[in-house]
């Protein structure tokens, strides 16, 4: 058991604590990251919520392990454990940072419409539970989008012109999700409670729509941009390094200028084995016929047992 500091605060049962936690925060995103139960609560069932009072929550779950975290003495920890705490650390800094800063639950309207898009997509795909569950998993969702729509338009003061046109955009990416994909999948028993849910659903998307194209348009007064201060502070927590994005920049350009002769030394031999008498010299070509062969060599869907 590995104590962090006098007062007998246990690091692991923290870590624990704290990626269980801010997991089940999002519940469409515990979806996806394998987590369906947590504290007695189907969270599969379950779409996130984005009202003010969760928002609030949130934040304060943020700060309180913040609080747990400053008591533990780092150096005290063991390398793995020292790794662990400087990941949570960042991960504290960045989820205040966007709800004290940056304010994206009031000013990103693709937050919404791709939370809505992995709710019900996830379960579609992800095979987590049998077939009939998961479908299941999805009419009660469907359910819930009145109430989640309510949200975020309350919480969407303004946004960019740009990420409200790709709003607008994806949204009707999740309108034909319901009315098309989804819809063609439903098993015949459960067929009934998803067309009485998806027409909810698709109600609530209608009025999202609206929302978007007619009051969140002339909403600008917002720029996407971050600034320095803050894209420094971001880059620092999202990318967990203390280098200059400056300095980072730099060396990626450089990176980008010496890739094509790189790729071409690494082409170069195998051209001539895939290509023997061929004479092509210009690199470009080279290189996209060497990666074109190298494509005809994929792997196959292994044979039925």
């Amino acid at each position: 058991m590995m104590l962090g500091c006098g007062g007998g605060e246990n690091f692991s049962q923290l870590a624990e604590q704290f990626v269980y936690g801010s997991l089940a925060l999002s519940p469409v995103a515990a979806t996806a990251a394998g987590l369906h139960q947590y504290e007695s609560k189907n969270l599969d069932q379950m779409l996130d919520d984005v009202g003010v009072a969760s928002i609030d929550r949130q934040r304060t779950f943020y700060r309180h392990f913040q609080q747990r975290l400053a008591k533990i003495r780092r150096d005290r920890l063991s390398l793995e454990d020292q790794t662990d705490y400087d990941i949570i650390q960042d991960q504290i800094a960045l989820a205040l940072l966007d709800f004290d800063k940056i304010q994206s639950y009031a000013h990103n309207p693709t937050l919404y419409v791709e939370l809505i898009g992995n709710a019900l997509f996830t379960p579609y795909v992800l095979e987590y539970a049998p077939k009939m569950d998961r479908m299941r998993h999805i009419v009660a969702r469907l359910r819930q989008l009145p109430i989640f729509v309510d949200q975020a338009r309350m919480n969407l003061v303004s946004a960019p012109p740009i990420w409200t046109k790709v709003a607008i955009e994806e949204n009707a990416g999740n309108v034909d999700l319901v009315k098309n994909t989804l819809a063609a999948a439903v098993p015949a028993d459960l067929r009934k409670e998803y067309d009485a849910a998806s027409q909810i659903g698709l109600k609530a998307l209608q009025d999202l729509q609206e929302f978007l194209q007619k009051q969140l348009t002339s909403r600008t007064g917002w720029d996407w941009r971050l600034g320095k201060d803050k894209y420094y502070e971001k880059f620092r927590y999202y990318l967990q390094t203390d280098q200059d994005p400056s300095v980072v920049l730099a060396q990626a350009e450089r990176d980008l200028q010496a890739m094509p002769a790189r790729m071409l030394e690494l082409a170069a031999p195998l051209h001539q084995k895939m290509y023997p008498g061929a004479k092509e010299t210009d690199p470009k070509l080279v290189i996209s016929q060497v990666l074109a062969k190298i494509a005809e060599k994929h792997a196959t869907p292994a044979p039925a047992r």
